[in-house]
């Protein structure tokens, strides 16, 4: 997706050509790099402070009308929605924001807890990208562009352009694997790979004196690959690990003992 004002891309981008961006201003039926229209729309849930047909950088990545265009703030965080997703698939979104000028232009990107920072001041390859969101059960992401510091001082936020990639997943996250378990006198350091971009968190699960009886140890956030126990004992301890998101579990992984 192309924003700014007056400043048309040629296909595989959908321009978001306004004259003011205010609230309730949207972009339906996007058009894939396949070609083909989708459900997807974009709407914008805050009124912004500007738009601009130039004043990105002149050269870079992309074309000049995708490079040089831009919404922006400086006023706090403005948010899009996107709706008409697939609440079957994860999605990664990609922003790109560039001004032709010096000045605090980090631009914060951000879906939920998530966020990213770029320096949009004479930026002319440089992306941000959030990975493996999960749509909710209407299909839609909400995502915030805002200016680093909203306090006062002089501080502009940019969002140039937007490229949702979609993934189908297959529903439940890998497992993880690469399970190892460290002895550190007092405790037990875990530590495994995580093989997915879809999970919610992981299932740590321990059972002593035999692989039988298996019980919930701990529960932690999504991309975490280490835990550590403290809570010993003198039998052999041993332990499996999974993920999980909305849809469901992933299988273990192999046991490791100690």
């Amino acid at each position: 997706v192309n924003f700014g004002r007056n400043s048309n891309a040629t296909t595989p981008w959908n321009n978001f050509m306004v004259n003011t961006a205010s609230n309730g201003s949207s972009l339906s039926s996007l058009v894939n790099d396949q070609g083909y229209v989708t459900n997807i729309s974009a709407t914008l849930e805050t009124n912004w402070n500007g738009v601009q047909e130039v004043g990105g950088m002149p050269n870079g990545i992309y074309t000049d009308e995708v490079r040089e265009s831009y919404f922006w703030t400086n006023s706090g965080q403005k948010n899009i929605r996107l709706s008409g997703l697939n609440p079957a698939f994860i999605y990664n979104l990609e922003f790109f924001g560039s001004r032709n000028k010096n000045g605090d232009r980090r631009t914060v990107y951000s879906i939920g807890q998530e966020s990213v920072v770029l320096e949009s001041s004479f930026n002319s390859n440089q992306t941000v990208t959030i990975n493996g969101i999960e749509p909710n059960a209407n299909g839609e992401i909400v995502f915030g562009v805002a200016n680093i510091n909203a306090n006062g001082e002089f501080s502009v936020g940019y969002l140039n352009s937007l490229i949702i990639e979609s993934v189908d997943d297959g529903g439940v996250p890998l497992a993880p694997s690469a399970l190892i378990a460290d002895f550190q006198g007092g405790s037990i350091d875990l530590e495994w790979t995580d093989n997915s971009m879809n999970e919610n968190g992981f299932e740590i699960y321990k059972s002593v004196g035999d692989t039988l009886s298996f019980t919930l140890l701990s529960t932690i956030d999504r991309d975490v690959t280490t835990f550590t126990d403290t809570q010993l004992s003198a039998d052999e301890q041993h332990y499996r690990v999974r993920a999980f998101n909305l849809r469901g579990f992933s299988d273990y992984s192999d046991i490791v003992s100690l």
